[in-house]
């Protein structure tokens, strides 16, 4: 049972016997590969038929990213990055019927993507591609999920940029707006994403007891900011021209400062910086004054101590200081332990 070359034609035949039933055709190609793949869905058509199972009509992965884009334009914040992944995808994929690609043709995507671009760009391709999948078998338009069974490429760890006291100085000195000044001190002393600093509401604070209120977060979530003087001093230093704290003249949002924030690295002649560098170094001197993993987690709404404790390293003096400390608090006990065996 199986694929077999039958001797009066080029092309492989499949045979298969269900309940008694022996089927058998040609696959009408001379690829190995591919021939068992189309024995694979004729057995599993013929069991569907058998079973009563309910026919879906074939949907080529055009058609499903057409659905799936309307979701995500709907659903998420980061449609116009879909669409991207989604025309890499249906650049090589083509307009293939969505059952008919298989595990193997996803690993064949893995291979011929990795040559032009990194690990974790061909795995967040894939990771949309599963999701198109996901959605489409809940929508009753694929039967299964190629992508399940495909193993993602491993990730090195990135190393992390973060600004030192003195590139801190010479980011604030370079500032040439009030505004851009204020989202920098924002952005170090309270560790909220720009996308959430830009979005920021005079509604969304509370000066009396110190907080932001940020009503959806990156994980979708609502979350409190604490605010420490510098953070309310510079927030207080931007005129109210509408709801937003952060607007134009006209009180419009300001909704990007990629390229303010480019030209100011450079004006202030440090290492390339993008603004989530001001997320790292919230953290990375929180840590350095020797708080807690847990409670820098809780501050900055990490959802995992993990991504925390990637700043553990730049606390080397705090531990030894939480060592020393365990050492003078045994030492009385262990001294007079020693002073009793020695009478």
């Amino acid at each position: 049972m199986g694929i077999r070359k039958h001797p009066n034609s080029p092309f492989w035949h499949f045979k298969f016997t269900v309940n008694g039933t022996t089927v058998t055709g040609s696959t009408k190609t001379k690829n190995k590969t591919l021939a068992r793949q189309i024995y694979a869905a004729k057995r599993t058509d013929f069991l569907r038929g058998k079973n009563d199972i309910p026919k879906i009509e074939k949907t080529s992965l055009p058609e499903l990213a057409t659905l799936f884009l309307k979701w995500s334009q709907a659903n998420k914040k980061s449609y116009a990055r879909d669409r991207i992944l989604v025309n890499h995808l249906i650049k090589f994929f083509g307009k293939r019927n969505c059952d008919d690609i298989s595990s193997f043709d996803v690993e064949r995507y893995k291979t011929y993507r990795i040559k032009k671009v990194s690990p974790s760009t061909v795995n967040r391709e894939i990771a949309c591609l599963s999701r198109m999948y996901t959605l489409g078998k809940s929508w009753k338009k694929v039967y299964t999920n190629p992508v399940k069974s495909v193993q993602k490429f491993k990730e090195p760890k990135k190393s992390f940029r973060w600004w030192s006291e003195d590139e801190i100085e010479k980011v604030l000195n370079a500032c040439q707006t009030d505004y851009m000044k204020a989202i920098v001190v924002v952005g170090i002393n309270t560790g909220m994403r720009i996308d959430e600093i830009l979005n920021l509401q005079w509604n969304d604070i509370d000066f009396q007891e110190k907080y932001i209120t940020i009503q959806e977060s990156k994980n979708g979530e609502y979350r409190k900011v604490r605010m420490n003087a510098m953070a309310i001093d510079a927030i207080n230093s931007m005129r109210k021209r509408g709801k937003y704290v952060f607007s134009h003249r006209n009180g419009k949002r300001i909704k990007r400062i990629n390229r303010g924030f480019s030209n100011l690295v450079k004006r202030a002649k440090i290492a390339h910086s993008t603004p989530h560098v001001m997320r790292h170094t919230f953290a990375s001197h929180l840590t350095m004054l020797g708080v807690d993993p847990h409670t820098i987690m809780e501050l900055g709404g990490w959802k995992s101590l993990d991504m925390v404790l990637r700043y553990s390293h730049l606390a080397p003096e705090h531990k030894q200081h939480a060592v020393d400390g365990l050492a003078n608090r045994y030492q009385n006990r262990i001294s007079l332990a020693d002073r009793k065996q020695d009478n």
